[in-house]
């Protein structure tokens, strides 16, 4: 949908119908808010991780080494992560958390992760 399109579907929103029926400003300015609270999450909690990094001290953004599209940097030695599966990058982040899998780096990264972190970062 072009981006007049959706600007006249969401100022259609604001509007009464003809009659004084329909949604009316105030229900279409509540409805453009659920609307855009939805997409507001749409960059999930996995998307901000890896660009920004979790919320603790000290969790850093995947993107900062592997690169911005999880490529990774073979040249510094951090491997790719995009199109690897969710439960694969779980279960190394709390491998690494855990001391199971050791790395002087990751194991850094991953300590101050959550279990919802963990989660999100897979996805």
């Amino acid at each position: 949908m072009s981006n007049e399109l959706w600007a006249d579907e969401q100022r259609n929103l604001f509007r009464a119908s003809p009659r004084g029926q329909g949604p009316g400003w105030v229900t279409g300015i509540l409805l453009t808010a659920l609307l855009a609270a939805f997409p507001a999450a749409a960059e999930n909690a996995g998307e901000r991780i890896a660009n920004k990094g979790a919320a603790q001290a000290g969790a850093v953004a995947c993107a900062s080494c592997h690169g911005a599209d999880g490529g990774g940097n073979e040249q510094m030695g951090f491997p790719r992560l995009a199109g690897l599966n969710a439960n694969y990058i779980e279960s190394q982040l709390h491998a690494y958390k855990q001391g199971k899998r050791k790395n002087p780096v990751m194991s850094g990264m991953a300590a101050p992760l959550t279990e919802q972190d963990i989660k999100d970062a897979g996805k």
